[in-house]
């Protein structure tokens, strides 16, 4: 609207109609969310929500305006190609055990052989570097073939991250890398390059990378390789996309909101990959198309045809105009194809995501218009977009660094030693930091129910600490606290079940019949919305052991005990209820 405002939009493309209509259809699936609060802002872990895809139409847009020759192109493109050489030289520093950072949830792949390292740099899961490094590196290999670029550092950063994504053990990464090398290299030869430039320069650039995976991991990259369809990880996926396509067909048109998987995974979850799991739920469908058509439905699914299809056409359009552009066309096409090729067997996230805006809008820039920054407005119209950018960034600064204050109190309500390691004295002051931590975050930031879960838990945990004589204070923050979640998200299980928690603990305080029947009406109306969810259950059983309800107890562990038979905790549960049953006939 600001560059409107002062007179510099070009005519609309119809790509910027795609993009247009993308953000329409992410404001109307919000609208009708299953949780508007959670689709707007999107979830913590990943935030997918309506605020980023106007942030992402946002840099279309900006880069389409940005970039006005092909030069521009170039010097972006080698941007790319540096922050992908960042990343893997990062990953290869968690490779060499020298990661200055000490991050949460190192992931590893597990063969006879013995436990591989997955890198993930710094985007936090090495299928996410996956997919990154393999849009960045066609880049490198369309330069080497064109003999534009020095092949002095070229050829050791293409060497350096393809490396790093042999490494990252991600079969959907492989492939996409092994398309766009192949269409990059293509690419080139029909843009001019020599076919033998081309065959060599590939040659060592890949070469040596192949030759380091074999080296550090051929065992676990044989292992991935060989993974059967009906392996664990092929297996889950499968029961996740079953249940995407169950959500899309209860809400075909707009889906269950933007960033709301998670939120509504649980009530149709399968009693088999809880069996596998038992960790929790996934917030994304694990492919961009199958995610689409759950969170956004119909409307999203040709919202995202109509950008790719658009950017396409572009592209094709760009490639036949200007024939001295097609080696830079080249290497956005092969990055674009590794995209949609990862994204189609995996989550891309934030960062994958940003490439593919910004590639979109590049194709459209290989044209020279010298005299466009001539036909700009120089009066007072002129700062609009200037003072619009920087009131923009001033909000998001405070914004940002008030959730990452609240993130790091939150954290200090985590960490720490554990029961088994303390002193009873020692556990009652941790549990009271981790309480008043957990509480000040979720202050701090009140609109992330995340937090809120955290404070209840952290206040029960401190509540169970103190002892019956002292832990009002601290359930009746615990019941705050889960009020506040279901406020902000009535339709998550969780809630619920944090409100049955809360409840439970006033109960078991005050011997209310009526604050424990309560409690009993949370914990059904959490497994109404999660009925495979296993530790929900163990939570509702234990509650009906505490409240002497061995009838209800029994009952409840007979139904755990027929969806996980395998699982111990049902038949002592059981074993349990019988117990008081026995003790009070």
């Amino acid at each position: 609207m600001a560059e409107a405002w002062a007179g510099r939009v070009a005519r609309p493309s119809a790509l910027t109609f795609a993009v247009a209509g993308w953000v329409l259809v992410n404001a109307l699936a919000t609208l009708f969310s299953l949780s508007p609060s959670v689709s707007f802002l999107g979830e913590l872990s990943q935030r997918e929500g309506l605020l980023t895809a106007l942030a992402l139409a946002g840099l279309h847009v900006a880069s389409s305006h940005a970039h006005r020759r092909e030069s521009h192109v170039r010097d972006t493109l080698t941007v790319v190609l540096g922050a992908g050489v960042v990343a893997a030289a990062y990953a290869q520093l968690q490779l060499a055990g020298l990661d200055p950072i000490h991050w949460q949830g190192v992931h590893t792949y597990a063969t006879q052989g013995g436990i591989a390292l997955r890198p993930a740099g710094s985007l936090g899961n090495p299928i996410l570097l996956g997919a990154v490094l393999a849009a960045v590196l066609p880049i490198a290999l369309v330069r080497l073939a064109s003999g534009r670029g020095d092949a002095a550092w070229l050829i050791p950063a293409a060497t350096l991250i393809a490396a790093s994504l042999v490494m990252t053990l991600s079969r959907g990464a492989w492939l996409a890398a092994a398309l766009a090398a192949t269409a990059s290299l293509v690419g080139a030869g029909l843009a001019g390059a020599t076919l033998r430039r081309a065959a060599w320069t590939a040659a060592l650039s890949l070469s040596p990378a192949l030759l380091f995976g074999v080296a550090r991991a051929s065992g676990p990259i044989v292992a991935r390789l060989a993974e059967r369809v009906d392996g664990h990880s092929l297996a889950t996926r499968r029961l996740i996309a079953r249940a995407a396509v169950q959500l899309w067909s209860e809400r075909p048109w707009l889906g269950v909101g933007p960033d709301a998987f998670g939120l509504a995974f649980p009530r149709v979850q399968e009693t088999t990959f809880w069996r596998n799991e038992w960790i929790g739920s996934p917030v994304h469908a694990h492919s961009v198309p199958m995610q689409l058509l759950a969170t956004l439905g119909i409307a999203g699914v040709f919202a995202g045809l109509a950008w790719g299809g658009a950017a396409v056409a572009g592209w094709l359009r760009a490639w036949r105009d200007f024939p001295a552009s097609r080696l830079t066309l080249a290497a956005i096409g092969s990055s674009l194809a590794a995209l949609c090729v990862a994204g189609a067997t995996n989550v891309v996230g934030l960062a994958g995501a940003t490439l593919f805006v910004v590639l979109t809008a590049l194709p459209a820039a290989v044209e020279e218009r010298p005299g466009a920054a001539a036909r700009r407005d120089r009066g007072a119209r002129a700062l609009v977009p200037v003072v619009a950018a920087a009131a923009i960034c001033l909000a998001e600064l405070v914004s940002g660094a008030r959730e990452l204050k609240a993130l790091s109190l939150a954290r200090q309500a985590r960490d720490g030693p554990d029961r088994e390691a303390t002193t009873p004295s020692e556990w009652r002051a941790i549990t009271a930091v981790r309480a008043q931590s957990a509480w000040s975050a979720a202050t701090l930031w009140p609109g992330e129910e995340a937090l809120w879960r955290l404070a209840c838990d952290a206040a029960l945990a401190e509540a169970d600490a103190l002892g019956p004589a002292e832990s009002g204070p601290s359930v009746a923050m615990a019941e705050r606290a889960a009020r506040r979640i279901m406020a902000l998200v009535p339709a998550r299980a969780s809630a619920h079940e944090r409100l049955g928690n809360a409840l439970a603990a006033r109960a078991t305080l005050n011997g209310s019949r009526e604050t424990a029947d309560s409690a009993d009406a949370s914990y059904e109306g959490a497994s109404r919305l999660a009925p495979a969810d296993g530790w929900l259950l163990v939570s509702w059983i234990r509650f009906q052991l505490a409240r002497r309800d061995g009838v209800r107890a029994y009952e409840l562990s007979q139904r755990l005990i027929a969806l996980y038979p395998e699982a111990a905790v049902g038949h002592t549960l059981s074993g349990a209820a019988l117990l008081l049953l026995g003790k009070t006939s």
